[in-house]
């Protein structure tokens, strides 16, 4: 009985120094992708530009940010695989970068100043319509008169 409680007691040691280096390897690996949106024309920064990082393998899954007053953003928590980036801010052309892969060997991206061009918006027609309405004078309106 003695014996056997022994090599349980070490079996339990043995997997219990084993666990922890296990949970080490199981925790999703991740990178960080940062950079500035900015006028290419101005080189002023595009505060509020949205960005959105989509994995080309399952397009549904997607992180996004949005690009603070200096222009700068940072998306972080990005799990291992290939990547499309998509840059949008209201006046300008979409920007999208291709072939973003966030990998053991290279994790972290820098990708510097993201320089968006100004588009023309071509509206629609806006049609307005007014009503005038006609009400009659007042009891006090009539006595001047």
């Amino acid at each position: 009985m003695l014996q056997l409680f022994r090599k349980t007691a070490g079996f339990l040691l043995l997997l219990c120094g084993l666990l922890p280096g296990a949970e080490l390897h199981a925790q999703t690996p991740d990178g960080m992708v940062v950079g500035n949106v900015l006028d290419s024309s101005t080189r002023k920064a595009l505060a509020g530009a949205q960005l959105v990082l989509r994995l080309y393998a399952d397009t549904s899954r997607q992180l996004q940010a949005v690009a603070d007053g200096n222009g700068y953003f940072q998306i972080t928590g990005i799990p291992y695989g290939l990547y499309r980036l998509q840059v949008t801010a209201v006046g300008f052309r979409t920007r999208r970068i291709d072939s973003i892969f966030i990998r053991q060997q290279r994790a972290d991206f820098n990708l510097g100043d993201l320089l968006l061009s100004n588009q023309a918006v071509e509206l629609t027609e806006v049609v307005v319509y007014a009503c005038l309405l006609y009400t009659s004078p007042s009891p006090r309106d009539r006595q001047k008169s």
